[in-house]
């Protein structure tokens, strides 16, 4: 619908060639992982395995017994069920890949115990999936890169949400994520890290998978291998998307000015304030302006009389406006 060619926003437009069109911040951030999917198999293998997980045990009251119950209690574990997650629900993904991690060998076990009792190639599927390397590094890497998203994604969300300062919170996460980068290639990970147990998961897969990858003759993936080859790129990536899904026209940012929020705690830096973004504004909203779709020309005139006004009643009106904020 707010396609930029012949979707709602365009032919918005065209009807009103002065309206800006506002995506849904949230929704832009949810897209960021899916668009990167084509990109990353093993994005796409994590995105798949946690949904067939999830409903291997949730479709199935005695398979989610014997997760909850018999295997935990074996390892003496705090029971708890699986999340479904998807690529565009942050929240759980998170959530679900951490769970998935902590209860690693527990789930390998359970899904053998599945198998050797049917024999069916859906859980071996599963369990195959559960045993890539790449797979399960991947999932641990996004334990902590979704981390400082998750935080954007719950502002986002937030009732009294500011959006001229979506750009702050944007390059917060950003930095963070860039701080992953960091941690992550010293010779020792940041303990903090989820990824940091990449080397102790890495070396229970090849317990499990030792003679399968005998008779195959398959090599080893190290810790190293997977940042250089996939992980690292992978965060560079989704930080390069997460800036272009945020970025804001100038007149848009400039209609910040308008919100008391953002005024000046002195008042002495009120008489310079935001002339510059009203200039933008009156100059946007105070010329005519027409738009062209499929041969169709639509024409209006200024929503702005006189915007050289407009500019000298916004000098008086930010004076008011930090009255108001004092004395509200």
């Amino acid at each position: 619908m707010s396609g930029e060619i012949s979707g709602l926003q365009r032919r918005v437009r065209h009807i009103s060639p002065h309206c800006l069109y506002i995506n849904c911040r949230n929704h832009l951030l949810a897209l960021c992982l899916k668009h990167l999917m084509p990109t990353y198999s093993s994005l796409k293998d994590v995105d798949s395995v946690l949904l067939s997980l999830w409903k291997l045990f949730e479709y199935s009251p005695r398979r989610l017994t014997m997760f909850q119950e018999d295997l935990q209690e074996m390892y003496v574990m705090k029971s708890y069920a699986l999340v479904k997650a998807m690529s565009t629900r942050w929240l759980s993904l998170e959530i679900a890949c951490g769970r998935v991690i902590d209860r690693y060998g527990t789930i390998i076990d359970i899904l053998d115990e599945i198998y050797d009792e049917k024999k069916q190639p859906e859980i071996y599927r599963i369990r195959f999936c559960l045993t890539q390397q790449n797979t399960v590094a991947m999932m641990m890497l996004l334990c902590d890169v979704l981390k400082p998203l998750s935080h954007l994604s719950v502002y986002l969300q937030g009732e009294y949400v500011n959006f001229t300062h979506i750009g702050t919170h944007v390059r917060h996460a950003n930095d963070t994520l860039h701080d992953i980068i960091q941690k992550v290639q010293r010779p020792e990970i940041d303990p903090e890290l989820k990824f940091s147990k990449i080397q102790e998961l890495f070396d229970e897969i090849t317990d499990r998978t030792q003679l399968a990858m005998r008779r195959k003759n398959l090599q080893h993936t190290t810790p190293d291998d997977f940042l250089r080859t996939i992980g690292v790129p992978f965060i560079y990536s989704l930080i390069a998307e997460v800036e272009d899904a945020f970025r804001c026209t100038p007149v848009l940012q400039a209609l910040g000015i308008l919100d008391p929020r953002n005024l000046p705690k002195n008042i002495q830096e009120i008489p310079g304030f935001g002339d510059d973004e009203m200039d933008r504004i009156a100059n946007f909203y105070g010329n005519p302006k027409e738009d062209t779709f499929m041969n169709y020309v639509t024409r209006c005139g200024s929503d702005l009389n006189a915007p050289v006004k407009v500019c000298a009643e916004f000098k008086a009106f930010k004076h008011q406006m930090f009255i108001m904020s004092i004395h509200p």
